[in-house]
């Protein structure tokens, strides 16, 4: 999931791996590598769910919009978004057409 949200906006794109990713690490490899090359960083977020997972992106990102990777073991990577940031809205489509192997996707 790929969520880029404020209290006014929601702009959410969803993009599911099959079993194209068989190493957590690598996922969360590709996607902090693909970061930098944009110029920006993400924080990790351990394994939470229900309330306390909502508790813990908030504690995270506050009023910000932000982008969103929910990884398969359950941990996250976030990413603040400031105002003057202009997020590429196909990041995490990017990345996932990487790992499959087809990046003009």
């Amino acid at each position: 999931m790929s969520p880029v949200s404020n209290s006014q906006q929601l702009c959410m794109q969803w993009s599911f791996i099959g079993k194209i990713v068989t190493n957590i690490c690598s996922l969360s490899q590709a996607f902090q590598q693909a970061a930098q090359a944009q110029g920006f960083a993400f924080t990790a977020l351990p394994k939470a769910t229900g309330k306390a997972a909502r508790q813990q992106l908030q504690e995270a990102v506050g009023e910000s919009e932000y982008f969103l990777a929910i990884l398969p073991d359950g941990s996250s990577l976030v990413h603040c978004i400031s105002r003057e940031e202009r997020h590429p809205l196909d990041f995490g489509r990017l990345v996932v057409a990487q790992l499959a192997g087809t990046p003009d996707k």
